[in-house]
C-alpha cells in the first residue's frame, strides 16, 4: 500500500526531513507510480544537504538512469575523494559513468578495483564481468558472469550477458 505509506513519509518529512525519511519516501513515491515527485524529494534534500552522501548518490544514480554521464561522474568523482575509494557501489557506478564517456579502460580499472572490494556483490561482479567482455577478455567475462548468475540466478540481464559473451569470438 505504498500511496498510503507515501502520506505517512510526507507527514514524518514535515516533522524531520532527515536522510533515512527522505530514502522512505522516495522510495515510497517511485514504487507508487510517482517517480517526478520522487525526483523533486530528491532535489529538495540535495538542496537542504549537500553534504549527504546518500542524497548525492541517489542523485548520481538518477544521472547513470538517464544517461547524463558527465553529471554522474562528476558528482561520484567528488564524493570519492570525500569518503576515499572503498566503496564498491561507488566505484561500480563511477565504472558505468566512465563507460557511458567512452573511456573503457578507466571503467575496467575500476570494476576489478570494485570486484576487489566486494568479490561477492552480484551487480558488482556483473558489471566487471561486462567491462571485461567490452575490453575484449571473454576468459574473464564469462568467469565472471558466471559467477555474477550463480549468486543471482534470476537476474535476466546477468544471463543475457553471460550468453553475449559466451558467443564472442
Amino acid at each position: 500500500r505504498w500511496r498510503e505509506a507515501v502520506e505517512a513519509y510526507r507527514k514524518a518529512a514535515n516533522l524531520d526531513f532527515s536522510e533515512a525519511t527522505m530514502l522512505r519516501l522516495t522510495d515510497a513515491l517511485r514504487r507508487s507510480g510517482q517517480a517526478d515527485a520522487a525526483l523533486s524529494v530528491l532535489a529538495t534534500f540535495r538542496k537542504q544537504n549537500g553534504e549527504s552522501v546518500a542524497g548525492a548518490l541517489m542523485g548520481a544514480d538518477v544521472d547513470l538512469a538517464n544517461k547524463r554521464w558527465d553529471a554522474a561522474a562528476k558528482t561520484l568523482e567528488t564524493l570519492k575523494t570525500r569518503i576515499g575509494g572503498q566503496d564498491a557501489t561507488l566505484l561500480n557506478n563511477l565504472a558505468w559513468a566512465r563507460l557511458g564517456q567512452g573511456r573503457g579502460a578507466e571503467a575496467v580499472k575500476l570494476g576489478r578495483e570494485a570486484y576487489r572490494l566486494a568479490p561477492n556483490n552480484p551487480p558488482v561482479i556483473a558489471s566487471f564481468g561486462w567491462f571485461a567482455h567490452l575490453a575484449g577478455d571473454k576468459a574473464t567475462a564469462v568467469a565472471l558472469l558466471n559467477k555474477a548468475t550463480a549468486l543471482a540466478p534470476d537476474i535476466a540481464q546477468y544471463r543475457a550477458r553471460l550468453a553475449v559473451a559466451r558467443a564472442a569470438r
